[in-house]
């Protein structure tokens, strides 16, 4: 007998039958994780875009009607949460790089501005 598709394990998970979700989920899950990892570049945005993605799948569980493999239908949604990923990230990033400058100039500032036998013990 040969393996559902993937359209009828949609169908049995809108049914209410979980495992097929399950069984999606190993069909699909490295694939996803995959193309997440290689468009965000890292292992913690890979793995919440694989978790958004399939979270995705679940919200449209019902009306959701698959011209092909659910890796197909997924591809796009997960390289467009990906990129968005990525983006936030080095938005963080650099705004973190910006904040921790801002601190160094004004403690230096306040060494520079501390009275002489201050000086020392603020550098501590």
């Amino acid at each position: 007998m040969p393996a559902p598709s993937d359209q009828t394990l949609l169908d049995a998970l809108a049914a209410g039958q979980l495992s097929a979700f399950d069984e999606l989920y190993a069909r699909a899950g490295k694939f996803v994780y995959r193309v997440a990892l290689r468009v965000s570049g890292r292992e913690s945005d890979a793995a919440d875009v694989a978790q958004e993605a399939f979270l995705h799948v679940l919200e449209r569980v019902g009306t959701l009607q698959l011209t092909g493999q659910l890796t197909t239908y997924l591809y796009p949604v997960v390289t467009r949460l990906a990129r968005r990923a990525r983006e936030k990230a080095g938005r963080f990033h650099s705004d973190e790089d910006a904040f921790e400058g801002a601190l160094a100039g004004l403690a230096a500032a306040r060494i520079r501005n501390a009275a002489p036998g201050e000086a020392g013990r603020l550098a501590d």
